[in-house]
């Protein structure tokens, strides 16, 4: 069997609870085409909680998740949502940690992708690469009539953090300090 076919299971239910935005270190226990899920905990035992990472939450573009994960392989996340009731945890691997904080910075970002409301970019964090968004509103003072004439893509620019939401999203400006 493919190695993104097989299925790890947590060997025994986890002795601790986990904590929403907290770091844990885990193994990928399964892995779909728009998913994964990863277990929390002793990623030799598979031992821990088991949750949900969506392809949106993979650092990176990736057309399918099997292309960025494979079973058994060891990655950090954040626990974005707790699960409960049968819903599964909430993940994500794309970190942005405290001590990477580096909000009053400018950044050099690369742009991957253009859509008409904004720009995504990827930024060099200590854990790899962060990916976010500057809003159209964000790119320059005044009115954006075309966002396409206004950056191209594989075009780095300089940003800054203009928030990190509590669901992993950090959102960028390429404005000025007011």
């Amino acid at each position: 069997m493919a190695p993104s076919k097989m299925r790890l299971r947590p060997q025994r239910p986890a002795d601790k609870e986990v904590e929403v935005g907290a770091l844990y270190h885990g193994i990928v226990s399964y892995v779909a085409d728009t998913s994964a899920h990863v277990i929390l905990g002793d990623a030799q035992g598979g031992v821990g909680h088991e949750g949900y990472l969506h392809i949106s939450q993979i650092p990176g573009y990736f057309p399918s998740a099997r292309e960025a994960l494979k079973v058994g392989e060891k990655l950090k996340v954040q626990v974005l949502k707790a699960g409960s009731d049968g819903e599964p945890m909430s993940l994500s691997a794309k970190l942005w940690e405290e001590d990477d904080d580096r909000s009053s910075s400018w950044l050099d970002a690369k742009v991957y992708n253009i859509k008409p409301f904004g720009i995504f970019i990827e930024v060099s964090a200590k854990n790899g690469v962060r990916q976010g968004m500057v809003h159209i509103s964000q790119i320059r003072e005044g009115f954006v009539e075309d966002i396409f004439s206004e950056v191209e893509i594989g075009e780095i620019v300089q940003v800054r953090v203009l928030s990190k939401e509590p669901n992993g999203r950090v959102k960028f400006t390429m404005l000025p300090e007011a």
